[in-house]
């Protein structure tokens, strides 16, 4: 899947616009990407307000959830820089699988043979916590 766009130098003091070379830099190349994320997103906020028993409580539960997983998603500080022993982790959490995505499509151009097996980590993350967050939610229904 490769959306190529030719990437613009901008015009400065008249200077006219011309390609500086191709790049998968459309927005449109990540919205599936970005949808898969989202549901993975309400997939952790359900399968959590499945486990409480107000709103307040899912609420207060995230404030706890939240940072630690956007500090293991490699989004604040390299992955590399991390002790060893908390690298393993950042691979369970479907943020950090994201912005490699994004950070191989924006960054450096990358196409889906490049990023596939991190989608295909944040999609199997995303059916598994859709599916448990769906179970528990029926369960509490029924």
């Amino acid at each position: 899947m490769q959306c190529r766009s030719p990437v613009f130098v901008p015009e400065v003091a008249g200077v006219e616009r011309r390609p500086i070379g191709e790049r998968d830099v459309r927005p449109s190349c990540l919205s599936a990407r970005r949808r898969i994320r989202l549901v993975s997103g309400v997939g952790i906020g359900t399968l959590l307000a499945t486990f409480t028993r107000s709103a307040q409580q899912a609420l207060l539960m995230i404030f706890f959830i939240t940072p630690p997983r956007t500090s293991l998603s490699g989004a604040l500080t390299p992955v590399e820089a991390m002790p060893k022993w908390l690298q393993p982790l950042t691979v369970l959490n479907p943020i950090y699988h994201f912005g490699r995505i994004t950070r191989g499509v924006l960054i450096k151009g990358s196409g889906l043979d490049a990023v596939w097996p991190n989608l295909l980590a944040l999609v199997v993350f995303t059916a598994v916590l859709v599916s448990l967050s769906v179970w528990r939610f029926r369960r509490q229904l029924g």
